[in-house]
């Protein structure tokens, strides 16, 4: 009698240390913030994204939904990851919808690292999260470029500190603008209901309005470079740099 208890109790041990196992080994697996060092939890306590922007598209193909946020101070690709999922979750509860069985087909997340990012491009994103088709699987893609730009520490490059840097990139695109928009008025396309219009003419009109704003960029350009006392060559290295480390501009 006393063996047949001693070998249930055995069992009932060898079971509840088995359930332990298993119960670990799922929140190791599932759980992103278990098996962490302290230090990686507290940056997941203030990686407190801010949702900025929501976007839902409906048709009989598709129905999508598109989140932009604002990720926390502390960027890092395993935070970056836990702010993708939660608003995956948020996405993917979206209710409402007409079709595709009321739940979204279509997914897509952009993290940035700042407002001024997003309000410069929605390009500017640093992590995206993406989920086409209902049965498929999310992908997520960093941006590995920017994300080490905002971790790393201002640099000098060619004698150019990175804030005036900085500040080059941002005017390069109201500068492309601004020869566009004088371009387009100095030169308008012609129109099929205009009575000078023909192809040959059209074709021209749009030659001369591209030649022109070709010559507004670089001469804006310039005048940019002798503002700040650089090379062409350093304004051409800037406008790289800018656009691999996903720089804001105006």
């Amino acid at each position: 009698m006393g063996s047949k208890k001693s070998r249930k109790l055995e069992l009932f041990i060898i079971l509840g240390a088995v359930s332990f196992i298993c119960l670990v080994t799922y929140f190791l697996i599932f759980d992103p913030s278990i098996g962490t060092d302290s230090t990686e939890q507290s940056s997941y306590s203030r990686q407190e994204y801010k949702l900025i922007d929501r976007i839902v598209s409906e048709s009989t193909i598709k129905t999508q939904v598109s989140l932009y946020a604002i990720a926390g101070k502390e960027i890092t690709k395993h935070a970056l990851r836990k702010n993708l999922w939660d608003l995956y979750s948020i996405a993917d509860n979206e209710k409402g919808s007409k079709q595709h069985g009321g739940k979204p087909s279509h997914i897509f997340i952009y993290l940035y690292p700042t407002k001024a990012h997003y309000e410069s491009s929605t390009a500017n994103w640093i992590a995206m999260l993406s989920k086409i088709g209902e049965n498929n699987t999310p992908e997520i893609t960093y941006k590995e470029a920017a994300i080490n730009d905002v971790l790393s520490k201002p640099t000098m490059r060619s004698g150019i500190p990175e804030s005036t840097r900085r500040e080059i990139y941002a005017l390069i695109t109201p500068i492309e603008r601004r020869a566009v928009k004088e371009a387009e008025a100095k030169y308008p396309s012609l129109e099929p209901s205009d009575p000078k219009y023909s192809n040959e003419n059209a074709t021209a009109q749009l030659m001369r309005q591209i030649e022109y704003e070709d010559t507004l960029h670089k001469r804006y350009k310039l005048q940019l470079c002798e503002k700040y006392d650089i090379t062409w060559n350093q304004l051409l290295e800037i406008m790289v740099e800018g656009i691999e480390k996903n720089w804001p501009s105006k």
